[in-house]
């Protein structure tokens, strides 16, 4: 005796049928699954018990286990390398972070526990220096969600910390490209291709800021500056007066227009 799972309606009438006894199996994982939802949940209450208590050995006990059980939980990793940030072991944080971020996302909550171990990868990668790595984690958290401004200024930060503004500009064309109406993307590629005196692009990265934020006092900035660069006077004037604006102290700063804007 077999179930018929479907029937195609054009070309060779095929019926497909599986064994009755599936039936059996189907609820069999569903009680299966059931259950590990139970258990990580359960698990899932004492880590966040433990962190707030800050027993750090306990929870270190507890997500190994966590982990062991569920090793694609992104959460039973985050909190395995939560409790070594707090141990004072850096290097099995991170990888214990590095293993969380590696693993799929299935659901909002995944997605939201993904996005705070690559800002915590990030932050462990600045404490111990490594800049490269710091910047790759930075980007690969704003891709999850370009809103974040605090992120924004650790990402320049790392950034500055290599000084290597070319990987800034590819780091920051991907997140203008994936996101063209979050400022963060523009702001940063203006930034990193006035470091590397690229002007033209640089006014051309400014103009997508402020046209995305009118009132983008740092936008205004960097397109009066980069458009002097690149000898386009009237444009600078313009860029200038808006600037004057917004924050005629920031404008005060630059050698703008004497005249009063009316």
């Amino acid at each position: 005796i077999g179930i018929t799972t479907f029937q195609k309606t054009k070309g060779q009438n095929l019926n497909f049928a599986v064994p009755a006894e599936w039936i059996n199996d189907i609820s069999k994982r569903q009680i299966i699954a059931s259950q590990s939802t139970a258990a990580r949940k359960e698990l899932s209450d004492k880590a966040y018990a433990l962190q707030a208590a800050e027993n750090w050995r306990a929870l270190e006990k507890l997500s190994s286990k966590w982990v062991n059980e569920f090793p694609k939980d992104i959460l039973a990793w985050y909190f395995h390398g939560k409790a070594w940030v707090e141990l004072g072991n850096r290097e099995k944080a991170i990888e214990s972070y590095k293993k969380a971020v590696a693993q799929p996302i299935s659901n909002k909550d995944d997605f939201f526990d993904m996005w705070t171990t690559w800002i915590n990868l990030g932050l462990l990668y600045d404490k111990n220096k490594s800049y490269k790595e710091a910047v790759d984690a930075y980007k690969e958290a704003i891709l999850l969600s370009p809103v974040e401004e605090i992120l924004a200024g650790n990402l320049r930060n790392s950034i500055n910390a290599t000084g290597d503004f070319q990987k800034g500009v590819q780091v920051y064309k991907e997140i203008a490209y994936s996101f063209p109406m979050s400022p963060i993307g523009w702001r940063g590629l203006g930034w990193s291709y006035s470091n590397l005196l690229k002007f033209r692009e640089a006014a051309h990265a400014f103009e997508k800021l402020v046209a995305i934020e009118p009132d983008n006092v740092f936008g205004w900035v960097g397109l009066t500056i980069s458009r002097r660069q690149i000898g386009d006077s009237q444009g600078a004037t313009e860029a200038w007066v808006m600037l004057n604006r917004l924050d005629p102290k920031a404008a005060s700063g630059l050698l703008g227009p004497r005249t009063k804007d009316k």
